[in-house]
């Protein structure tokens, strides 16, 4: 969309805004659909592991530390 109407801009030298309720497009939008297990979800919870910014900062600034020594 944004290539067509950068497109557009090339070829007219002033740009005008006009609202429409259909849009004829070159493309399809279409949803897409996802089935997910409960037990994948859950499983999926257990698993991650809080982020700890803190710890992370400390870990690297120790090893940015040993590498200037």
């Amino acid at each position: 969309m944004n290539e067509i109407f950068q497109e557009y801009k090339k070829h007219v030298d002033e740009c005008r805004v006009v609202f429409v309720d259909n849009l004829e497009l070159p493309f399809e939008v279409r949803p897409i659909i996802f089935h997910v297990n409960e037990k994948d979800i859950e499983k999926c919870n257990k698993e991650k592991e809080k982020y700890n910014r803190a710890k992370k900062k400390a870990e690297d600034r120790k090893l940015t530390d040993e590498w200037v020594r």
